[in-house]
């Protein structure tokens, strides 16, 4: 990072998981990289670390932000050990307007939409197909990444966002059924497995509806044929 003549080393965290040891892990890349320099810089100065958490996750940041945070000591003690405090920035909270690129706001603004329950809002909203991928990616829904055909051409976020969620529920539904039937049978066969992961959103609907007719393996072969 460079700004008249002013130089600094930035080092950004894309975290999409609250953790607790997040301040103790930039803590440590801070130290490192100033010893980096310490080894390889010829004279005295040195130049500063700027460590950003970006969190993409669902929700607030609730962890500690600071070592502080995470230290169980009396109110007197507290300002004699060295504390640590880590900058976060949350990508829901960006103002997207303010980014001159537009794949990048493209990207804070879905996300943004999709974690404050604002998917309506994606009707007519295009991006490319690379965008698409990070937003998969930013929003822990990395399944659905081999359906993005290509590199050419536009993907609808709104009917994208519905095939994600319709993914989800199916991915749910298939981990329920194999539940159950392992219940019911002690064990299923991994050619059984199989069948039920390859199996579309229709057949497994008609496998939960006669869920209580089947009686041995052949039955759920039956129903998936």
């Amino acid at each position: 990072m460079e700004r008249k003549n002013t130089q600094a080393i930035l080092a950004l965290e894309a975290q999409g998981q609250i953790d607790f040891t997040m301040v103790s892990r930039t803590l440590l890349y801070d130290a490192l990289t100033y010893n980096m320099q310490d080894k390889e810089s010829k004279n005295y100065k040195i130049l500063p670390v700027v460590s950003l958490v970006l969190f993409h996750g669902e929700g607030k940041w609730t962890a500690a932000s600071s070592l502080m945070e995470r230290m169980d000591i009396p109110e007197n003690l507290k300002g004699i050990p060295n504390d640590w405090k880590m900058k976060i920035v949350d990508i829901k909270d960006l103002d997207y307007h303010l980014l001159g690129n537009e794949d990048n706001r493209n990207v804070v603004k879905a996300v943004r939409k999709i974690w404050k329950d604002q998917s309506d809002n994606l009707k007519g909203f295009f991006v490319t197909k690379a965008v698409a991928r990070v937003i998969a990616v930013l929003t822990g829904k990395e399944e659905i990444l081999d359906q993005i055909k290509g590199d050419e051409g536009t993907v609808a976020m709104w009917s994208f966002w519905q095939d994600i969620e319709d993914l989800g529920f199916q991915k749910g539904k298939m981990e329920t059924l194999k539940m159950m039937l392992t219940n019911l049978f002690g064990k299923l066969t991994p050619e059984l497995t199989l069948k039920i992961e390859l199996s579309n959103k229709e057949k497994l609907n008609n496998l939960t509806l006669h869920i209580s007719d089947i009686h041995s393996e052949a039955d759920v072969y039956k129903i998936l044929e």
